[in-house]
């Protein structure tokens, strides 16, 4: 149960990080899909783990900061 409950976090933090990306605050949306991506590995939840990295590269990419982007996808 508590897998879950903590794989349904990540997903919330992820999609706080979309909203606060389309709202241009950038670093926010990095710091939640950072704590995302923190909790995905903490559950070994790799298909989460896979998205987090993913947005978070995509934050960075619209950022133009591609080097961080690039470690990121």
């Amino acid at each position: 149960m508590r897998k879950s409950n903590t794989a349904k976090e990540a997903a919330t933090l992820g999609n706080l990080g979309i909203a606060y990306g389309s709202f241009g605050q950038y670093e926010q949306a990095i710091d939640d899909r950072e704590k995302s991506l923190a909790i995905d590995r903490e559950i070994k939840h790799r298909q989460g783990e896979a998205t987090s990295l993913n947005n978070i590269g995509s934050v960075y990419r619209q950022l133009q900061q591609t080097e961080k982007a690039i470690k990121k996808y």
